[in-house]
């Protein structure tokens, strides 16, 4: 081989790799960019999860918890995916947390278990599909986020196409830890020296609706429906709250819903009937006290009021299933 045609191989083999190289790096930009891409989608009863804990170990923060989507039609619903990015788990900072919208820089967490095996979380939701194999955990660099310049919300992406979208979830991330409402939405409760004081500081807040006066805390197999001094009660103790619930056990629903084809619960009540305001010191709230059904499990619970045609304010949330007994 001549010289000159050595040459020419030569500049052409670094020509290819040269290409092979930017093409590796245009690709490994695009995907980084679509993987921090997420359209925002409303939490519903379609999506079943629980966030366990947030914590930092060194200089990594860990995020453990559970997904899968009980309404999937395949008999081995998929949670986070181990084969590439069929789930990812990202933060998205609190201002920009709007159903609807695309958030271009969700700070993505590395995942680095999936589909672990949670038998606990398949013993409470039990029915005919296995939910075992939906446990996750992901981590993140501290230097990612900072929690003292704002709160976080943490998001589920279902999928890893371009048009993927994310589910926000119902719970935060602050500097004190996991949340269950928006910290802008959450103000201190003037419960000290009352009775109260230990279900506020005990338990946790699922609901926190400022704007209507009420307030919904677990406390164990118990939730405490806590209405302050702007909160709209009607005459002749007739204020019904709604306590509604989807379940994986549509079987263990009452006959008469079945009947109905009404495949959720509903054991709304009047505020006034299991009212305990009475019997300890509330100091300047009401409240009212509900068991946490055991015959069936609880994917998510609305609440609020309706008028009978309209709702006049209403809240989707969820359990903390950590403490449930």
């Amino acid at each position: 081989m001549n010289k000159k045609k050595r040459n020419w191989i030569i500049v052409n083999v670094v020509e290819l790799v040269a290409i092979v190289v930017l093409f590796i790096i245009i690709n490994f930009s695009i995907n980084q960019e679509w993987e921090q891409r997420f359209t925002l989608v409303a939490d519903g009863p379609q999506y079943c999860y629980g966030i366990d804990s947030f914590i930092r170990e060194d200089d990594l923060f860990t995020l453990k918890g559970w997904f899968f989507e009980p309404k999937s039609i395949q008999k081995n619903p998929q949670s986070v995916s181990s084969e590439g990015a069929e789930r990812m788990i990202a933060l998205i900072p609190i201002e920009e947390d709007i159903v609807g919208t695309t958030v271009e820089n969700a700070v993505v967490m590395d995942v680095e278990t999936m589909n672990e095996n949670r038998p606990e979380v398949n013993e409470y939701f039990t029915c005919e599909y296995d939910y075992s194999k939906c446990g996750f955990m992901a981590t993140l660099d501290c230097g990612d986020i900072d929690l003292n310049s704002t709160s976080y919300r943490v998001a589920i992406k279902l999928d890893a196409s371009r048009s993927s979208r994310a589910i926000l979830t119902n719970v935060y991330i602050t500097e004190k830890g996991v949340a269950y409402t928006d910290p802008r939405q959450s103000p201190k409760l003037d419960t000290e020296g009352t009775d109260l004081d230990k279900i506020v500081k005990e338990g946790v807040r699922l609901v926190s609706r400022p704007d209507v006066g009420c307030y919904v805390y677990q406390l164990g197999d118990k939730l405490y429906w806590i209405a302050d001094e702007g909160f709209a009660f009607c005459e002749n103790g007739s204020t019904y709250i709604q306590y509604q619930m989807d379940t994986t056990q549509i079987d263990k629903l009452p006959a008469e819903r079945l009947e109905n084809n009404w495949f959720w619960s509903n054991i709304g009540g009047y505020f006034e009937q299991y009212e305990i305001t009475n019997q300890i010191n509330c100091g300047k709230y009401r409240v009212s006290v509900r068991d946490i059904p055991k015959d069936y499990s609880v994917i998510s619970i609305t609440t609020g009021y309706h008028d009978g045609e309209n709702w006049i304010w209403d809240e989707l949330f969820r359990l903390n299933y950590q403490m449930l007994g």
